[in-house]
């Protein structure tokens, strides 16, 4: 019989193939065998075993081996002969063959599962063709007790088989059939629900009926279908109401307590424990002897859900060696306890090669087993599920190197390991209670030892005050500055210094002999050219003080990067919680957050903003030729400093103080407040000071000696003036601007303004090209000027920000529109002059 592509009705071909199917894969698959509705062989080839598989129901064939898998009984032929599916067809065909005018067959009718049984329906039939009688039958009954349908267990020479028997409509009208429920499915034990009390959840009817027989009188329940089928069962019933699931002591059956918790939110999940066989449920537990009381201590919820020992064991998939650290913006983080830096996925990247950067292949057969290796859909959808519960991800909770405050414990990262309250701890098995996450990174060779006594602490500020400075308190701000520099990310406020002097002050001598030994290894030491992006990214989540020497500013372009450094130092000074958040070249973004004490060492200072002179305490040294000051200096520094061994105990000694000085800060930022006449100054000067009053004392200083030691002290530098004020500096940078005058000459606008208000006829027309002019003896100044945008470039006042700071002058007036040259009519700010 000759055929062609069109004259092959695949549908048809199907279709009656499938009313035949098990003769067909009797021929096809000689060595296999029926197993219920399904024929089972070891391959394609046909010989004995399990590895293939056949539903003589549906046509849909699966070789587990291999992974090849079909729809229909074409396929399948096609598959076993290695040919098309048209030729499949093709050969299937002729043995299919119809009468000549016989209509094409159709689909058969379906049987259809109804929501419940009829009261009156007869009993089913429970004996199956092939198993025989069932081990155990379980009813599901709807919440007024109807019957809806029942799911058999048989014990066969192969393992356990389920099969479910529904109440189904179908050709010639209703009968008994094993298909499974109608969806949504009902869950088992519905008839028992009562109106309030917990709900109790296991995975399977037996470990249901387990539980009911160790906790008398209590309301449990599960879904049928098993770990995979949960998102076809009907939650509705249990909204709202206290519900504990008690899942399965294996990752599938996690996963499955997870998709419960996505449906039912207020849910917990008890945790088995690690301990537990594999697989190990509430029916084991019966079996071993366990009492009512065992199982309540086992379902417990916890007192307080966000307490850290009930989210320790959340962020750990049973006992893959990975954390997972939760969801944000469409990506799932993790931390490998091998290595352990933060990983993140999309969601479509949790592909093989990327969850084996979690954990080694062995990991993933052994939690997530099939017949050929790993099941990776499963891994996979497993942490997807458990993701989703967790808290969302925070960036700001990461923290890298340094000293932290921990709730009330005292963190030093190292880098490879912590020290927690003293003691070394290992960070996997650190458990935060504010859910800080401690990232690993290259480690800080920190030398052990004692903290440093009083005494001998307190030599480092009698060594800083030897140092020829032009106000004897810039020792004591220095020393304190080296006492808090190893633990500023546990700091409310984070001051900044500046050491200058001429050459020949001993500047260098001092950040190479004193500043840099003290601070040690836990420090980022930078100079010249370095710019903000590069300290930023080498900080990057590290709370590790930053000294930058040679911090000099030679010219405009170096200007602006000095400018964008002092900018990132301010946004470190304050414990504000907020980050610095920079985009990725592919659409993302990162947060930095920097809590970093700076030290920058130079001739001159490029800090002259009010922003940054309130942040940065500017330490002058002056030229000195006493030689035996020096003398005194070298050999207390050959005492002290010098021993590697007195600047770790130094580090010891802020370390193991870390609380009390943060109290110190305060109170003396408190007390500063009437010496400075302004907060920012005051944080910046108490904080300092109570790094030294730490090398002194560890105890927490009352406020009254907190004033009474800074009333003897001169800080009449420090203290807040009006013309230390953002609109003083705007108006004095707009007088000593140079503008051209007479004879190709130059002249600074204070000067022009003081000719036009002698009646200089010249002085008034320059001013007016420049936006300003002179009247009643008031200095008008425009608020939106070409030439003055040009005078105030590369300024904080820029873009047209002066006629804000000038509105703010004493005396201020705003002028209505008025003429500043030809066609040139603003609105102004007038000043005296």
């Amino acid at each position: 019989m000759k055929h062609n592509r069109l004259s092959v009705n695949f549908k048809e071909v199907a279709i009656l193939a499938l009313a035949r199917a098990e003769s067909l894969v009797t021929q096809w698959l000689p060595g296999g065998k029926r197993a219920g509705a399904e024929w089972k062989c070891g391959s394609l080839q046909g010989e004995p075993g399990k590895s293939t598989s056949v539903n003589l129901t549906t046509g849909m064939w699966s070789d587990f081996a291999t992974g090849d898998k079909g729809g229909d009984l074409i396929s399948l032929l096609a598959a076993i002969r290695g040919c098309s599916q048209e030729a499949a067809a093709m050969e299937i065909e002729p043995s299919l063959a119809r009468e000549p005018g016989t209509p094409r067959a159709a689909p058969p009718p379906a049987w259809v599962p109804m929501p419940r049984a009829p009261d009156d329906a007869p009993e089913p039939p429970f004996r199956h063709y092939v198993h025989g009688e069932p081990v155990t039958v379980w009813r599901y009954a709807t919440r007024d007790n109807h019957t809806i349908g029942y799911i058999c267990r048989y014990d066969t020479p192969d393992g356990k088989e389920f099969c479910p028997l529904s109440w189904c409509r179908g050709p010639g009208g209703e009968a008994w059939k094993s298909k499974a429920f109608a969806e949504p499915r009902p869950l088992y034990g519905l008839e028992t629900l009562r109106a309030d009390g917990p709900v109790y959840i296991t995975e399977g009817e037996k470990s249901a009926d387990a539980l009911r027989i160790l906790l008398p009188g209590g309301t449990v329940m599960t879904w049928p279908g098993g770990s995979n089928a949960v998102g076809k069962a009907d939650w509705a019933a249990l909204a709202d109401r206290d519900v504990i699931i008690w899942p399965d002591a294996d990752p599938p059956g996690l996963a499955a307590g997870l998709a419960i918790q996505q449906r039912l939110p207020k849910a917990h999940i008890a945790r088995p424990g690690e301990d537990r066989p594999r697989g190990w449920d509430a029916a084991d537990a019966l079996a071993e002897g366990w009492t009512e009381t065992d199982v309540m201590h086992l379902l417990a919820r916890p007192a307080a859900p966000e307490a850290s020992q009930d989210r320790a064991p959340a962020d750990r998939h049973y006992d893959l060696p990975f954390r997972l650290l939760g969801a944000s913006d469409g990506k799932y983080h993790y931390m490998p306890d091998a290595g352990l830096e933060i990983v993140d996925l999309p969601a479509a990247g949790h592909t093989k090669l990327n969850l084996m950067r979690l954990a080694p292949l062995q990991d993933w057969e052994s939690s997530f087993p099939r017949k050929s290796g790993a099941d990776w859909d499963a891994a996979a959808n497993a942490l997807l599920q458990r993701s989703a519960v967790l808290p969302k991800f925070d960036p700001r909770r990461v923290r890298g190197r340094g000293c932290w405050i921990d709730g009330e414990n005292v963190v030093f990262h190292a880098g490879g390991h912590l020290v927690v309250n003293g003691t070394e701890e290992d960070i996997r098995h650190y458990r935060s209670p504010t859910g800080s996450i401690y990232e690993g990174a290259l480690e800080i060779r920190t030398h052990g030892g004692p903290p440093a006594r009083n005494a001998e602490a307190a030599r480092l500020i009698e060594l800083c005050g030897l140092l020829s400075w032009e106000r004897p308190i810039s020792g004591i701000l220095l020393a304190g500055w080296l006492a808090m520099a190893p633990i500023c990310g546990a700091l409310g406020w984070r001051p900044h210094l500046w050491v200058t002097g001429p050459s020949g002050s001993g500047k260098s001598w001092t950040v190479s002999n004193i500043i840099s030994p003290m601070v040690g290894k836990i420090c980022l030491s930078v100079q010249g050219n370095t710019s903000e992006a590069g300290i930023r990214g080498m900080l990057g989540c590290d709370a590790m003080p930053v000294i930058f020497d040679e911090a000099e500013s030679e010219d405009h372009a170096g200007q602006i990067r000095l400018d964008k450094v002092l900018e990132l130092a301010r946004q470190a000074s304050s414990e504000s919680g907020a980050g610095i958040i920079k985009g990725t070249a592919t659409g993302g973004s990162v947060t930095y957050m920097v809590r970093s004490m700076f030290l920058f060492s130079s001739i001159g200072v490029a800090a002259t903003k009010k922003a940054d002179t309130s942040r940065i305490s500017v330490l002058n040294l002056r030229k000195s030729n006493d030689h035996e000051n020096f003398e005194r200096i070298k050999a207390l520094w050959a005492e002290t400093v010098r021993l590697p061994a007195y600047s770790a105990a130094i580090r010891a000694r802020s370390l193991s103080n870390a609380l009390t000085i943060r109290k110190n800060a305060e109170v003396f930022s408190v007390a500063a407040v009437d010496f400075t006449g302004d907060k920012r100054s005051a944080d910046q000067i108490g904080t300092l000071l109570a790094g030294a009053y730490s090398l002194t004392s560890g105890k927490v200083i009352s406020p009254a000696a907190a004033r009474d030691f800074m009333g003897r002290q001169d800080w009449e530098e420090h203290r807040s003036e009006e013309m230390d004020s953002d609109e003083s500096r705007c108006f004095s940078h707009l007088m000593v601007c140079q503008v051209p005058w007479k004879h190709n000459e130059r002249i600074a606008i204070g000067e022009l303004v003081a000719l036009a208000v002698a009646r200089e006829s010249d002085a008034h027309q320059v001013l007016r090209r420049w936006g300003m002019k002179v009247d009643d003896d008031r200095l008008w100044i425009a608020n939106s000027h070409a030439q003055l945008e040009f005078l105030f470039r590369d300024t904080p006042w820029s873009g047209g920000k002066w006629k804000l700071q000038f509105a703010r002058m004493h005396g201020a007036v705003k002028m209505p529109p008025s003429g500043f040259g030809p066609a040139c009519v603003q609105r102004s700010v007038s000043l005296c002059v």
